[in-house]
């Protein structure tokens, strides 16, 4: 079944009536014998959408202090980072900040700071978020956990994207990766690791 996923058919689906409300009131105009619309949830819906499965790290466009920034999606990082060279680019206030960051291979050393409450949106979505200021050279920006947690952030891997469940402002921000822009098959030019760990 393509509605529910289940081991029936779609005819026999018991979630088909729910479907079936809805394109009927879409063929009468919307009108129906109750005041209130019939709403299906969405996440019930979801396993209908097919999507070609990306692969690769995934990343989302945002606008950081107006203007456009790729930020990779990681669950691993506890916080979101902004790379230092992007700070004077969006014209960013950094507070100095005592932790020190370590690398894979490296040795520990002093973040470049904090800079709290940076204007961002993506997608229908916008708010303020606090961003650790950190030498990186593969990702302009990464959002991490205490964003994910904030926003009430679902990732939604094989839609490539990211849906915000928060109470002001729900959306779904579509996202990509590197590997939807080659040819299927063909394996990407370089591939990073990354690991940092706050001390």
């Amino acid at each position: 079944c393509f509605i529910c996923e289940g081991p029936h058919r779609a005819r026999d689906c018991p979630r088909r009536c729910a479907l079936n409300t809805m394109m009927a009131q879409r063929e009468n105009g919307g009108n129906t014998d109750s005041e209130a619309p019939t709403r299906v949830a969405p996440l019930q819906l979801i396993n209908a959408l097919r999507a070609v499965p990306p692969s690769g790290l995934l990343y989302v466009n945002l606008r950081v202090q107006g203007q456009q920034v790729s930020a990779m999606v990681d669950t691993g990082a506890t916080h979101s980072f902004l790379a230092e060279r992007m700070v004077t680019q969006l014209g960013l206030e950094v507070d100095k900040h005592g932790s020190r960051i370590k690398a894979v291979n490296s040795q520990a050393q002093a973040m470049a700071g904090m800079a709290h409450g940076v204007q961002i949106a993506m997608g229908e979505w916008a708010g303020k978020i606090d961003l650790m200021v950190v030498p990186l050279d593969d990702f302009d920006l990464i959002l991490g956990n205490n964003f994910f947690i904030t926003e009430k952030v679902l990732i939604i891997p094989h839609l490539c994207g990211i849906f915000i469940t928060n109470e002001r402002n729900s959306c779904f921000v579509p996202g990509y990766n590197m590997a939807t822009d080659r040819p299927r098959g063909e394996k990407s030019k370089a591939e990073t690791l990354s690991a940092m760990q706050l001390a």
